[in-house]
């Protein structure tokens, strides 16, 4: 059994209590780190880390979290679009003509 969200990538994040709250820039105070599905371990201490930051201060320093946050399924249910030909087909073998 795996653990991860709609599109795979980590959730990090504050849990807004409503769905109102996900569109405000109120902040709860509670904190999820979730959707690691195996790659928790070799994470784990940048995830330590970051969760420490968010909790004491609120942000994560020099980290961007936008990808990892809970809002991005509002704009899309199933999360961060994945453009996978996109990103490699720079690097595929064509046969020439």
């Amino acid at each position: 059994m795996y653990s991860m969200s709609p599109d795979e990538d980590f959730i990090i994040d504050f849990l807004p209590l409503t769905k109102t709250e996900m569109s405000t820039a109120s902040k709860s105070p509670i904190l999820i780190a979730s959707g690691f599905s195996g790659h928790g371990f070799k994470m784990g201490p940048l995830i330590g880390r970051i969760m420490a930051d968010l909790a004491l201060t609120g942000e994560a320093h020099g980290v961007p979290l936008q990808y990892f946050s809970i809002e991005r399924f509002l704009q899309n249910p199933q999360g961060n679009p994945k453009e996978y030909e996109e990103q490699v087909s720079p690097y595929l073998c064509t046969p020439s003509s």
